[in-house]
């Protein structure tokens, strides 16, 4: 009796060359997350989908690897193990800058779908670990001021005076609260707000008394920044849930521990993950989704120093059914490297920003990574309305914006319109973060 036997590589293959016409786009497949392994080896894994039912993966290591060729590093996984589909060898031994070029083969639902892309090993070395048992105040302090230039934000921030920061189970929660509520009704309309401790080394940020359209900031708010701790290159990883609340908005950022570029965002601005408290939030002309829905990243960065224009380079997505962004908590990521930005939420890519030929500012003359070459220190918190993160022309559960930004009464507006948005903001109205991670490169 003759057999004949068919190796799992040839299955794969055969299914492949079957099956690779079958492609559609109702599935993206992720970027993989590689782990290296000690003494030697990798391990490879993709987070589970409803419906997936095997995954694959080629690659070579300094070597490109085409579609549909088997690579020096081969294998595949037929079952999910703690939420992954993972593959592993155990006898590849990598050093520091090899790449590895790589595709992926996955099936869903009986349709396959493919990816190809490239790895490079980088030696990282965890160097911050914030995981909030309690509020580490020589790790975090205050930024203390009514802000001003750029971004003219309807609040004013304030110390550890005002309860908007709490640690509770672990999670530290910055919760903003009404003024009015504080110190008496019409204090934004004719009170005189002095800070105690500001750190603003401008007076108007620091003293304001109301007078006319220029009220005092009606929501009080917080924004932390690392004191102590500050990197250039690595990853950052953010367990968080965004505050829901209409023209309400995260602050997670990075920014410079220096101007060395200049002041404000000369020297850029790094967005590690937002979305808008707004449940709807759309462009009256054209439909484009702001709201809750909509996840952006990305960076800021002035033209020159002598220039208040900013550009704005931004990667989003949009979840055109499910919870929106505010729901519930989700793990945010940028890693950060000379040769660009990669963001992922939840460990899938949402997508890469590499720098234009001629760099993010000032043509040829500086390093194309300028002004992301220097060292940069985090900052949360959370905004209210101003001039930057809210488009013009933008409606909220049929209510128009009721601010222009670049009007003069652009925080009057806001605050005689508290009708419309008020009753939105509720208890989950807090920015909540479980821990967040540093890996330097």
């Amino acid at each position: 009796m003759s057999r004949c036997t068919i190796s799992s590589s040839s299955i794969f293959l055969f299914l492949f060359s079957v099956c690779y016409l079958t492609q559609t786009n109702s599935y993206v497949p992720p970027t993989p997350t590689f782990e290296i392994l000690n003494p030697k080896g990798i391990r490879v894994s993709i987070p589970d989908e409803p419906g997936l039912q095997f995954f694959a993966f080629q690659g070579n290591i300094n070597k490109a690897i085409e579609l549909n060729e088997t690579g020096r590093i081969s294998n595949e996984a037929y079952r999910k193990d703690n939420g992954k589909w993972t593959i592993q060898n155990k006898d590849i031994i990598l050093v520091k800058g090899n790449v590895i070029h790589y595709w992926i083969y996955v099936q869903v639902k009986n349709i396959i779908y493919n990816k190809s892309g490239t790895y490079k090993w980088r030696v990282s070395q965890l160097v911050f670990n914030e995981t909030f048992d309690s509020f580490n105040k020589s790790v975090w302090k205050h930024e203390v001021k009514i802000p001003l230039n750029p971004d003219y934000e309807f609040c004013v921030y304030h110390n550890e005076q005002q309860p908007t920061v709490s640690v509770k189970n672990g999670i530290l929660k910055i919760k903003p609260m009404i003024l009015e509520k504080e110190y008496g009704e019409n204090i934004a309309a004719y009170g005189t707000l002095i800070l105690s401790e500001c750190t603003s080394n401008i007076s108007a940020e620091c003293l304001r008394k109301a007078t006319s359209f220029n009220i005092l900031p009606p929501v009080i708010s917080a924004r932390l920044i690392t004191s102590n701790f500050h990197f250039r290159y690595g990853k950052i990883e953010i367990r968080a849930k965004f505050p829901e609340g209409d023209w309400l908005y995260p602050e997670m950022w990075l920014k410079p521990k220096y101007g060395y570029y200049g002041s404000d965002y000369s020297s850029g601005c790094v967005i590690l993950g937002l979305a808008r408290g707004n449940d709807n939030l759309i462009n009256a002309t054209d439909g484009s989704i702001y709201d809750s829905r909509r996840l952006d990243f990305g960076i800021r960065v002035g033209r020159d120093t002598n220039d208040t224009s900013v550009t704005n380079y931004m990667v989003s997505q949009i979840r055109e059914s499910g919870l929106s962004w505010t729901k519930d908590f989700h793990t945010y990521t940028t890693i950060w490297d000379v040769d660009g930005f990669q963001f992922l939420v939840d460990e899938k890519e949402v997508d890469k920003l590499i720098p234009p030929t001629d760099g993010w500012i000032y043509g040829s003359n500086f390093n194309k990574m300028a002004p992301f070459d220097q060292e940069f220190r985090i900052v949360i918190g959370v905004g209210v309305g101003g001039i930057r993160v809210f488009p013009d022309k933008t409606t909220s559960s049929e209510h128009a914006k009721p601010w222009k930004n670049v009007g003069a009464k652009a925080m009057l507006n806001f605050w005689h319109a508290k009708s419309q948005w008020l009753s939105s903001w509720n208890k989950n109205t807090a920015f909540e973060i479980d821990y967040i991670r540093v890996w330097s490169f």
